[in-house]
């Protein structure tokens, strides 16, 4: 069985090298450009650590199944050779909602044919019909179609595990040539210090299962995502910090982070700095001008081998450092990149 992990598109190297942190080596499809599936050896055990630690993914699915398809009416097939009744309990409800589809296929006759799969697999194994409710399910079905794959998932988290603005504070981390790192320093507090401080150090999530629809599924391992929720995680192994012009209305999350005025950033021994200047400073003016003071600043600290940052594609990067592109990305509408800036 595999997990699918909604990801930004674009993005599935980062990603992978997220996955390979919490999960280690897996054999992995990338299907369509926001869709990664992994392997899964645990289902109970995966499903738990990448709710624990996954910040570069919007959601998470369950994979009974993906194959190619020929005509639409092969999906009511593929849909009812999935063992339901092994998966989801039969008295709650669900409902089949599209995500990726194309053109020629109507959104409605999709779901027709696969929820008719799923209510005719429960009748034949278990002679009882799962209710269907498309306004609030308690299990959202959800299907990943092209021109001739399709990827069945049930989603786990039906308001998304991470929101777009943390995936893209964790990709700008995940886009860093350094692995071991003993202090690293966000720029502008906008949550990448907290993103920094929960991957390197191993801070979980705990609260976001309980969100989730994984654990009110058939055949779950609850003693074993039960160990895994309550084991001691957090390692201290890297340094954060935060440098802002308002430290006292930016506080960062966790007591942990040492935060600290811009204004003492040249002198800081930091090894790495990260910032999103799309998001602490959206306008094209002013990012231009923040940039151009962070240059400054980075330019009097003898300390710092890379300097990551997120900023509008708009800005022209001017910097006697190196600068190399990393990504495209769009955030709150705005087109951007991350940039790794090196001496």
């Amino acid at each position: 069985m595999f997990i699918g992990l909604e990801i930004l598109s674009g993005t599935h190297e980062l990603v992978e090298k997220e996955v390979e942190k919490i999960l280690g080596q897996r054999e992995k499809e990338y299907l369509f450009p926001t869709l990664l599936l992994v392997k899964s050896r645990n289902i109970s055990e995966d499903i738990t650590l990448l709710s624990l630690f996954s910040r570069a993914a919007i959601n998470l699915y369950l994979i009974p199944k993906y194959e190619k398809y020929n005509n639409p009416n092969d999906l009511y097939r593929i849909s009812k050779d999935i063992p339901w009744p092994e998966i989801i309990k039969a008295e709650k409800s669900f409902a089949v909602v599209p995500k990726i589809l194309p053109e020629r296929l109507n959104r409605r006759i999709v779901g027709q044919l696969v929820g008719q799969g799923i209510v005719d697999r429960f009748l034949a194994d278990k002679n009882t019909r799962p209710p269907v409710n498309l306004r609030s399910p308690d299990i959202e079905v959800a299907t990943f179609i092209d021109e001739n794959k399709v990827v069945l998932g049930i989603k786990l988290f039906k308001d998304n595990m991470n929101r777009i603005e943390e995936a893209i504070n964790r990709l700008v981390i995940l886009s860093l040539q350094i692995e071991k790192i003993r202090t690293l320093g966000e720029i502008y507090h906008t949550g990448i210090c907290e993103s920094a401080f929960e991957y390197f150090n191993a801070e979980p999530q705990k609260g976001r299962l309980l969100k989730s629809t994984f654990i009110e599924l058939q055949n779950i391992d609850e003693e074993k995502i039960l160990d895994l929720v309550t084991k001691k995680w957090k390692k201290i192994t890297t340094e954060i910090f935060c440098f802002d012009e308002e430290i006292r209305k930016n506080i960062p999350k966790y007591k942990d982070i040492h935060i600290s005025p811009l204004d003492r950033l040249p002198a800081a021994p930091i090894e790495v700095f990260l910032t999103n200047l799309t998001l602490a400073y959206p306008s094209k003016r002013e990012q231009e001008k923040i940039a151009n003071k962070i240059y400054n600043l980075l330019t009097s600290n003898e300390a710092w081998v890379e300097t990551n940052l997120i900023i509008r594609t708009d800005i022209q990067i001017s910097t006697i450092f190196k600068a190399e592109k990393i990504i495209d990305i769009t955030l709150k509408g705005i087109p951007s990149q991350i940039i790794r800036i090196t001496r």
